[in-house]
């Protein structure tokens, strides 16, 4: 079952458990400026889209998870040349869902262990597709190489021979002093 999914829908909400259990799938295409948190701090953003789907699903131990996948192009500002440019977001993540705030922590320390979201009756998708987008973006954003330090570089004018000081002249002028 694939459903459309746009800001502002009174479906922006699901149940988690029955979502992951039937195996649902939603998808939709939401204007970038609908993410208020995702924008604030970033400069003017384009009249942009994320494209998103998320799908539930459970394992063999029933564990429920959530695959959500996003592509979008937000304009960011380079860190090291203040310039602002387009990234590329393209986000495919298997999210486990869990019922208590008390799981939420298990296997801290685990570097292998799944991203965590609480789910519930009324999970609101937009928020969590928010979330996602926020996570994408690098926390310093630069360019991978910026476009004023790129220079082409200039030889140095070549000193004539006649103008340049001789290695000895300091000798010399040592010399006439004593």
């Amino acid at each position: 079952m694939v459903n459309t999914l746009n800001a502002g829908e009174a479906g922006r909400y699901i149940d988690t458990a029955e979502f992951t259990r039937l195996g649902t799938e939603l998808s939709g295409r939401t204007s970038l400026g609908a993410f208020g948190r995702f924008g604030e701090g970033l400069p003017q953003q384009p009249d942009g889209w994320v494209t998103w789907s998320l799908q539930g699903a459970r394992d063999s131990g029933g564990q429920s998870f959530l695959l959500v996948t996003l592509k979008a192009q937000p304009v960011l500002q380079c860190q090291r040349c203040l310039e602002p440019f387009v990234f590329d977001v393209n986000v495919s993540n298997r999210v486990q869902v869990v019922s208590r705030e008390s799981d939420l922590d298990d296997d801290e320390g685990d570097d292998d262990a799944p991203e965590r979201v609480l789910g519930g009756r009324r999970f609101d998708v937009l928020s969590f597709i928010e979330d996602e987008l926020i996570l994408a973006v690098p926390y310093v954003p630069r360019h991978e190489i910026c476009p004023s330090a790129v220079a082409v570089p200039v030889a140095p004018e070549p000193v004539p021979e006649d103008t340049r000081p001789s290695p000895f002249a300091v000798l010399e002028q040592l010399k006439q002093k004593h």
